[in-house]
């Protein structure tokens, strides 16, 4: 009996050490913050304003009545229709209550690179923390910049309306530990810059896969058919487009207005919309070397 309760004390602890491995925030501190940053760096909102439209921090954080290329609208609220429920992202204003006003660059880069909100709690993967790790601490800090110009708004978003087992938050950090990849970008030195750069921009701060990849049965993103076209994020939209094996051209002129506004090959009603608009502010030569590396990717399988 008393060898019985040793083995199952010995089983409790290991457990114990488990969970507490799981569950543990991976916050990096403000000296880890600091180490990840150029000497002498200062964030610059200009910069920031265009890396805000790369990322597309509008298409998600706005309310009913805003829209991607309108920042005053960054209050959240607009809900996410998902097969877990309805995510309500966040208000992101500087308000000192209600948005990030009162956030450190500490607390920007652990929402944004470790899926961490201030008070420790994981944030869920409908904001794409999966992607923006792989993105530089300068390029965030940038557009943090940007938004801390903002108008600061006063609105507290819906909490999230999830089912279960979903609405358990903490579960997240499991998944977190165990499924997400919080390795830095790194560059393809056998690939060319234009391709290295589009590869940053689609894997990091545009996070393109989020939705024209396929999931696995976690909801990660499956890399054997990245790009593959997946079925809709939103609830009532047509599935994400295959962008494999598309025409040259065809990537590049969908990040435009025109192919909302004036073709009329990007629907008005779709997600992408904002992203397409959101793009009238994105560099052509980014846009162009997006393209290139999709372009650069096989038939499904094959990829990079």
């Amino acid at each position: 009996m008393a060898r019985k309760l040793q083995y199952l004390a010995i089983l409790v602890v290991i457990g114990l050490i488990a969970a507490l491995w799981l569950l543990w925030p991976n916050a990096m501190s403000q000296d880890e913050a600091l180490a990840r940053l150029p000497d002498g760096f200062a964030a610059d909102p200009v910069q920031g304003e265009r890396l805000f439209y790369t990322a597309g921090c509008g298409s998600c954080h706005m309310n009913e009545q805003a829209s991607a290329d309108k920042p005053a609208g960054l209050v959240g609220g607009k809900g996410l229709e998902t097969p877990f429920g309805t995510f309500y992202p966040s208000n992101i204003t500087p308000d000192e209550t209600t948005g990030i006003g009162g956030w450190s660059e500490t607390d920007f880069l652990n929402a944004l690179q470790r899926g961490i909100r201030p008070d420790g709690l994981p944030y869920y993967p409908a904001l794409p923390y999966t992607a923006y790790a792989k993105a530089s601490a300068e390029d965030l800090l940038h557009i943090k910049a940007y938004l801390d110009e903002q108008e600061p708004v006063a609105y507290q978003a819906p909490a999230h309306a999830l089912g279960f087992p979903a609405n358990i938050r903490i579960g997240v950090a499991a998944f977190k530990r165990l499924l997400v990849n919080f390795e830095p970008f790194q560059a393809d030195p056998q690939q060319s810059d234009e391709w290295n750069r589009g590869a940053y921009l689609v894997q990091a701060l545009g996070h393109c896969g989020f939705c024209h990849t396929p999931r696995t049965p976690w909801q990660t993103e499956d890399q054997r058919r990245a790009f593959a076209g997946a079925p809709p994020l939103k609830a009532g939209e047509k599935a994400s487009k295959n962008l494999l094996g598309v025409k040259p051209g065809t990537i590049f002129d969908a990040l435009s207005s025109d192919a909302v506004d004036l073709f009329a090959v990007v629907s008005d009603k779709s997600a992408m919309a904002h992203v397409s608009r959101a793009y009238d502010h994105v560099p052509d030569a980014d846009k162009q070397a997006i393209e290139t590396y999709i372009l650069s990717f096989g038939q499904p399988g094959q990829g990079q």
